[in-house]
């Protein structure tokens, strides 16, 4: 029999993983939450549990995204067309004067330009100094480069490879979609395919997809932000960022626009577009640059948030119920909260001790931000008199669900992508760089706005989730939307009462369903058939026994 080992005993007493219910049996899949328990169904029975009918209002208006229905219409990139480099196809023009020169700069760049200056009678010794002098300043650049790539090394990475490595979505380089966000307030949904389209999908009674949106600027999309009040949003791409505006038309129903905005020189690529709460200000930050932009788009002017530490910013949000307060994360163990201090925009800064930021999300009343670093989660509350706290709330260890057989399931916890709230603060899915599953935390109301375990979601046999984003307009509890690895789209309700807003008789009426396989009865089950996969949290073995909950460094805020 497997035990669960606890952690140290210096260590604070944490909610961990080990706290979860046991996983559902093999060839079962999650459904939804239903009155506080998580329902299953057998994906391989023809046969349905009941509870489809459940839920089934709640999404019967949402298309059912699948591999036919999304199919990236290019597999792969279509390569750059080259020329010759030498030009032999072309007929030699002689040129004399500055116009050579202008043409060799063009075709050599500087140093051919220097060359270009011999055949209008310079002479060679100040052509030489030249030569020389544009060498040194070379090298002193590609020195700087170097002692920069020394101190970040992610800088010395590609574009691609350095969208991956901070990208919430799961395996990016290889994965069928690049993003997905809902808009904030519409059914509308937007996922970026791996050919850099986007797809649109308006889950409303007339349901409808929009076309794909390309564009020939459109190339490594990171992320998408909708505008809160305009039917439009903003894509971050290799290059910069493009707005997208959709219209109506009396044709089709629709028509599209699109402005493309080329970002300064050394903020790119773009990794994290947000929009404020009124929508007037959208914010841009870049993991190869250490500012972050804020846009007027009314104007296009932009105003710099400018620190040296931390050698980018792959992620930055705004908080939800203000346009005055920004988190943001860097490559480096540094995170920082922006604020208004005398009508000018300026950080707090901590740092922690293991590793940078995983992931991050503002709680939807804006009161306080969960983030993740070596596993851990926590929690920065934000006072009223500029005052904070730092706690850690969860464990995401690492840790290994092993059985009495030889079989052993796959491990759970380790590096976090991307954690999300619901719109109503209830519910924080979180998912996970390796495990196959989607962790559920619930929050309980009260000053110390304490985590609980809920459940894990899973899907079918082989497929791993790659993404997740909560409905914003979603009014019966929470919809999670979960991208899977086989190309399938899952939409996952929560129905719950909202606190101190739903009547309980919501709850009672929900307990006039029954399921052979609610949650509680699996967690007591002693039916011989599913005692190969009756995993209690004893089962649970610690894979690493040496946390240390100390996070933070001594000087807890720090100024830049």
């Amino acid at each position: 029999m497997t035990t669960f080992e606890s952690l140290e005993d210096d260590s604070p007493l944490l909610n961990s993983l080990a706290d979860f219910p046991q996983l559902p049996p093999p060839g079962y899949v999650t459904i939804g939450e239903l009155n506080g328990q998580f329902e299953l169904r057998n994906y391989g029975n023809s046969g349905s549990f009941g509870y489809e009918s459940v839920f089934k209002p709640y999404t019967e208006h949402h298309i059912p995204v699948s591999k036919k229905l999304i199919n990236p219409t290019q597999a792969h990139k279509i390569p750059l067309m080259k020329t010759a480099g030498d030009n032999s196809f072309l007929l030699e023009m002689r040129e004399g004067g500055l116009k050579s020169i202008w043409t060799a700069w063009l075709d050599d760049g500087l140093l051919g330009s220097v060359d270009a200056l011999q055949n209008i009678g310079v002479p060679k010794i100040l052509t030489l100094l030249l030569r020389r002098a544009i060498e040194s300043a070379k090298m002193i650049r590609n020195s700087k480069r170097i002692l920069k790539t020394l101190l970040f090394p992610h800088l010395a990475l590609s574009n691609e490879a350095m969208i991956a490595a901070y990208s919430p979505i799961r395996a990016w380089e290889t994965s069928w979609i690049r993003a997905m966000t809902w808009h904030p307030h519409f059914p509308r949904l937007a996922i970026a395919l791996r050919d850099d389209s986007i797809v649109i999908f308006i889950n409303e009674p007339t349901s409808m997809v929009f076309p794909s949106l390309k564009a020939p600027e459109q190339q490594l999309v990171s992320c998408i932000s909708w505008h809160p009040y305009v039917n439009e949003f903003v894509v971050g791409v290799e290059s910069g960022f493009i707005v997208w505006t959709l219209r109506e038309s009396s044709k089709d129903g629709f028509s599209t626009s699109r402005f493309t905005s080329t970002v300064s020189i050394g903020h790119a690529p773009v990794t994290s577009v947000d929009y404020c709460r009124a929508g007037h200000k959208l914010l841009t930050s870049s993991t190869a640059d250490t500012s972050i932009l804020v846009w007027t788009l009314c104007q296009m002017q932009k105003t710099p948030l400018y620190r040296l530490a931390g050698g980018g910013v792959p992620r930055a949000a705004w908080a939800p119920n203000t346009s005055t307060q920004v988190f943001s994360t860097t490559p480096t163990p540094v995170f920082r909260l922006w604020g208004y201090e005398d009508s000018v925009m300026k950080p707090k800064r901590w740092t922690t001790v293991k590793s940078h930021v995983e992931a991050f999300a503002w709680h939807p009343s804006g009161t306080f931000v969960v983030f993740v670093s070596a596993s851990l989660l926590f929690r920065l509350t934000i006072g009223l008199f500029g005052t904070y706290e730092i706690l850690p709330v969860f464990d995401f260890g690492e840790i290994k669900v092993s059985q009495d057989q030889d079989a052993t399931l796959p491990r759970i916890g380790g590096e976090i992508l991307q954690i999300e709230w619901d719109p109503s603060g209830q519910r924080l899915a979180v998912l996970f760089a390796e495990s196959p599953f989607v962790a559920v935390l619930g929050l309980y109301p009260g000053r110390d706005m304490s985590l609980h375990p809920c459940d894990f979601i899973c899907g079918q046999e082989g497929e791993v989730p790659v993404g997740i984003a909560f409905q914003k307009d979603f009014k019966n509890g929470a919809l999670l939307t979960i991208a899977w690895s086989t190309e399938r789209v899952q939409y996952f309700p929560f129905l719950f009462a909202y606190i101190n807003q739903r009547e309980l008789t919501m709850a009672e009426e929900c307990r006039l369903y029954s399921s052979p396989l609610s949650h509680s009865q699996r967690r007591d089950s002693r039916n011989g058939n599913f005692s190969n996969v009756n995993i209690s949290s004893a089962a649970f073995t610690s894979l690493d026994k040496s946390q240390h909950f100390r996070l933070f460094s001594s000087d807890k805020i720090l100024e830049d």
